[in-house]
C-alpha cells in the first residue's frame, strides 16, 4: 500500500467511508451493549450503537460530498486536513465515551471537568476542519 497522505489527498470519499466502515465495525461489537448514565435523580439507559449512528451518516455524507467532487481541483492541506481531523474526531468520541470499562458511569467532578475539557478541544478541532471543507469547496477549481 501506498503513502496514506496520498490515499487521502487522492480519494477522500473512500477515506471517510473507509472510517464509517470501522464505526460500523465497532458498533456491531458493541451490539447488545447500554451505557447507563446517573444525573442526579435522573438515570439514563443508552444502547451503544445508537450513538455511533450520527457519526456514520455523517461519514458517508460528506464522503458522497467528496464523490461528487472529484471532478474538482481541491486544496490539498484543506482536504488532508479536513479528512483527518474528522476521521480522528469520528473515531476519538465515541471511543473516549466508551472508554470506561464499567457499564454504569455516574461522573464526579474531576473527570467531568477533564471530560468536558477534552471535549471542548476535540469539538473546535472538528468545527475548524468543517469550516476548512466549506472554503475548500468555495475556492476550488474545476479540472
Amino acid at each position: 500500500m501506498g503513502n496514506p497522505l496520498n490515499f487521502i489527498s487522492n480519494q477522500p470519499h473512500k477515506a471517510l467511508w473507509l472510517t464509517a466502515l470501522v464505526l460500523i465495525v465497532f458498533c456491531l461489537i458493541e451490539f447488545n451493549r447500554v451505557i447507563d448514565i446517573q444525573m442526579h435523580d435522573t438515570y439514563l439507559v443508552i444502547n451503544k450503537p445508537l450513538l455511533y449512528s450520527p457519526f456514520i451518516i455523517f461519514l458517508f455524507v460528506l464522503g458522497s460530498v467528496y464523490y461528487l467532487l472529484r471532478r474538482r481541483e481541491l486544496i490539498l492541506w484543506m482536504t488532508l486536513y479536513h479528512v483527518i481531523t474528522t476521521s480522528f474526531t469520528s473515531l476519538a468520541i465515541p471511543m473516549y465515551i466508551f472508554s470506561n470499562s464499567s457499564e454504569f458511569v455516574r461522573p464526579d467532578t474531576s473527570t467531568f471537568s477533564t471530560f468536558l475539557i477534552l471535549s471542548a478541544t476535540i469539538l473546535v478541532i472538528a468545527i475548524t476542519g468543517q469550516i476548512l471543507f466549506i472554503l475548500n469547496i468555495i475556492f476550488s477549481t474545476k479540472r
